[in-house]
Parts: C-alpha cells; structure tokens; sequence
C-alpha cells in the first residue's frame, strides 16, 4: 500500500478536524465522567462533602456502609454464575441439516477460540464487574497477527483478541447515536509500559 501523501493545508484542515471532534467528545462526555465519578464514590463508600453530604440526622453514627460495593458484588457472582452454568459461551446452529459439517468446524474453531487466544473468559471475568459498578464496559476486539522475521516474512498466528478495557479510556461522540459501531470515529487510549516508559 502506497503511503497517503498530504498537503501542508489538507494536513491542517484534518489537525483542525481533529482537535474539534476531540474537543466536542470531550465535552458531550463530561457528564457521564461526573456520574462515574459519583458511582466510584458511592461504590467505595466515601464520606459526603459540600454539596454531596446528607441533610444531618441527630445522634446518627458518621459511617458510610458499603451497601453498593456488597450490592455490586452480590449482581456480578449472579451474573459470572449463569455465564459459566452456560454450556457453550457461543453456540453454532444451523437453518438447514445441509451444513451440519460445516457448523461443527466452525464450532470447534469457535472453542478452540474462547479457550485460548481470544481470551474471551478472562474478558467475561472483569467486563460484568465494571458493566455493574458503572452501567456501562467497553470491549476492544483487534485482529492481532503475530509475525516472525528471519530471511523470509512468515506470519506465525493471526485472530481476534478480546481485552476489556477502562472506561475512561474510551473517546467517541456520545450524541451521534447508540451504536458505536456505526460512529464516524472512536477512540482508544493507551498507556505506555515500563520498559516503553525507558524510551520515551
């Protein structure tokens, strides 16, 4: 593929663009960082203060009890129970008894799949636990491909992975409708590791 060559103005125009939408995603998501915020709180039980604290009440005992933090962990036990009572994470059906073959293969693959390189189930063990606690979890499925250079170009595995992945870290117009699927642009952020961190 051929690199995309652009001018000193398109490039402008794209950097405008950009810093705009991110600017606008930026601020329609304000508001729900303000809730997560306030369920991260709840969630932890921390006192109230300024306009958060509750209308005083005589003799009461100045505790918070963590009756959402046990209510979360009570949902995500039941949730994590009927996924794992579960068969088959997913199942293959067929219209017809023609392809019968062909969706035994491609249940095999499937599991093949969810047992190992996917890591569909590590996915399945922290997504509820943040889906619960804020409403809402976001997965990231990349096609990964693993390559090995030696005299010749050879790709050693290649497949989807599922990594759940913080909240925060996700940038998308919130008000450009539900399906982020279908959005003009989404983001991911990353974080550097330690031994990246050396280099930078």
């Amino acid at each position: 593929m051929k690199p995309i060559v652009l001018s000193g103005a398109r490039r402008e125009q794209i950097e405008e663009w950009a810093r705009t939408e991110i600017g606008a995603a930026r601020e329609e998501r304000s508001e729900w960082e303000s809730q997560w915020a306030e369920n991260h709180s709840i969630h932890e039980a921390e006192a109230r203060t300024g306009a958060r604290r509750h209308k005083a009440i005589p003799n009461a005992p100045s505790v918070e009890i963590p009756i959402a933090r046990m209510a979360t962990v009570e949902i995500t036990s039941r949730m994590l129970s009927i996924i794992r009572a579960q068969p088959k994470l997913l199942e293959v059906h067929t219209v017809d008894k023609n392809h019968a073959d062909h969706a035994a293969a491609l249940q095999d693959f499937i599991d093949w799949g969810i047992q190992g390189p996917w890591k569909l189930q590590q996915a399945l063990d922290e997504a509820p636990k943040i889906c619960v606690k804020h409403g809402i979890a976001m997965l990231y499925i990349p096609w990964i491909e693993q390559i090995k250079k030696t005299s010749s170009y050879r790709i050693t595995s290649q497949g989807p992975k599922i990594v759940p992945i913080p909240i925060e870290d996700c940038l998308f117009r919130a008000n450009r409708g539900s399906e982020i699927d279908n959005l003009p642009w989404s983001s991911v952020g990353s974080r550097y590791s330690r031994e990246e961190m050396r280099f930078q």
